[in-house]
This record gives structure tokens, sequence and C-alpha cells, in this order.
């Protein structure tokens, strides 16, 4: 017998219905398959590089691998998501329904981490945790990630609504602030600073150090006055292969033309860690980025 995933977006239709339509279809089946329900609300993502398994996933406290088979039903309504559970599926070989999840890659926040470290790109510790399960999976964030730790919303853009997490009653004021926002937990890593690399047509263009310094006590945002961010031109010619290879990699499975990334690079070694990819970087043309950029374009006509 054969165990299928039904991913549900919503709790709201009967669920003497739905639970009606499952028992016929495993009936007219003759026991070749069984059928479990579950719902996007109750989806427990851990990335993790130094596990074998790099990436695991529980949906309704199960081990997603354990299915042969996911329906992702009404799949829109929490597709950056599903998106991650569709391509987790298939790095395992395990077939998945709809085929046009492989292509919603646009705007995920979650999904280039995951690949990142399929890949054996470092990532940071990383959870997602669906809205409902967090304030159950306190203790377990904490003991994870340890503290202090970030906390991120899935659609955060110019450097809003991404938060240091000192003490844990925090997590609960800022989901009240944001009640329509999913959040990813990162682990804090001290670093030397950060580097953004640009990539266009997928090959790294230029690249700056960029060094932060906390001005506030809970907000990383650049546009909410948390942070001063210092910028520095780097030559490509001295970025670490690794780096350019891991950020040509990252924009290509994005399929993102003009792209900027961001590293870590940790306080204690070298070791560079991927945090983001932005699909709108900003390229002011009184730097070697915006300069690059122009002459970008001009080739891109000829």
């Amino acid at each position: 017998m054969k165990k299928i995933l039904f991913l549900l977006s919503s709790r709201s239709r009967s669920s003497k219905v739905i639970n009606k339509r499952i028992n016929q279809y495993e009936e007219l089946s003759d026991g070749k398959i069984k059928i479990v329900k579950s719902f996007s609300d109750d989806i427990k993502i851990v990335i993790d590089e130094s596990e074998e398994q790099k990436v695991k996933v529980e949906i309704g406290g199960v081990d997603m691998l354990s299915y042969h088979l996911a329906y992702f039903k009404n799949w829109q309504r929490n597709c950056d998501v599903v998106a991650v559970l569709a391509y987790i599926f298939e790095q395992n070989k395990k077939k998945f329904f709809d085929d046009i999840l492989r292509n919603n890659r646009y705007g995920n926040k979650l999904l280039p981490s995951v690949f990142a470290v399929v890949n054996n790109i470092p990532v940071p510790k990383t959870v997602f945790l669906s809205r409902e399960l967090i304030s159950q999976n306190i203790n377990f964030l904490e003991k994870f990630l340890k503290s202090p730790f970030i906390m991120k919303s899935l659609t955060s853009a110019f450097g809003k609504r991404v938060f240091l997490i000192r003490d844990t009653k925090q997590i609960a004021n800022y989901l009240k602030q944001f009640p329509e926002d999913s959040f990813i937990f990162q682990e804090y890593i001290e670093n030397k600073y950060t580097l953004r690399v640009v990539t266009m047509d997928y090959k790294v263009n230029s690249a700056e150090f960029r060094t932060v310094k906390l001005t506030s006590k809970g907000d990383f945002s650049n546009h909410g006055g948390g942070v001063d961010v210092e910028e520095k031109p780097i030559s490509i010619d001295l970025l670490p292969k690794e780096i350019i290879l891991a950020a040509e990699k990252i924009a290509k499975f994005k399929k993102v033309n003009i792209a900027g990334l961001d590293f870590l690079i940790e306080e204690k070694g070298n070791k560079a860690y991927f945090i983001e990819i932005n699909s709108a970087p900003g390229l002011n043309p009184a730097t070697d980025q915006g300069q690059n950029f122009v002459k970008f374009l001009v080739k891109s006509c000829l």
C-alpha cells in the first residue's frame, strides 16, 4: 500500500466532506493507496548543513519523505512554501502534483537557502514554521538556534521586517505587528562583514563589502533606522572562487538575470554563508555596480 499526502491550503471546508471523498478514493483503489490529509498551517522545515539530511520537513508532525506521492492541492494560496516542499520531493526522486511548482522560484526567500544547502553551499541554520506552530516551538528555536537569532519575514524587502531576537517574548510582538506575514528564523552568526555580489546574466559582475553596525535593539531594517551600513567596492578578482561559483549557481537556479546576492563572512575564520538573493538590487550610478550595469545594458542591446 502506497501512502499519499494530500496537502490542503485551508481547514474551512467540511471535514466530513473531505474525509468522505478520501475514503471513496481509497476504496476505488482496491486497497492500493492510503491517503493522509494535512494542512499548510502545519509545516515545519529545518535546514542544518551539519546533518546528513540537510533539510527536514514535517507536516502534521510526520516526515514528509515518508510519503510516496504528494498532491499539493490549492497550492496557489501558499505557493512559496509549497514550492520548497515540491523541490525537496523532486530532489528525493518522488513525484508530486502540480508540475508548475517546479517553476515557482521568483520572490521566494526560503527556496534559495534550501537549494544552496542541498548543493553544499553553506547557509546558517534556518527554521520555517507555519504561524500556527511558532508558539509551540519557542523552546525548540532557543535550543536549536541559540539566542540571539534572526526573525525574518518571507516577504521582506529592502531590509525591512528583519529582527534580532534576544528575548523570545519579542516573537509574539512581531507576529501581532505583522499579522499577514510568514517568518523564517535563522542562526545569528558573528561576522566580520557581508559581501553583496551582483550577477548579470548569471555571471558575477561586481561586488562590495558591507559592514553593518546595529544601532537599535531589535531592528535590522536599514530603512527603519536600525542599522548603519558602510559599503566599499572590491575587485571580483579578489573574491574567493567558491563565492563566485555559489552566486552564479544560485542566480541561475532562480532564473534572475540581474541579481544581488548576500554572503556573510564569519567572525572566527573566513567561512562564507549564503544569506539571500535579491531580484531588484539597488545599482547606484555613482558606484562601480551602477556603471557596470550601464555597460551591461549597452552590451545587451547589441
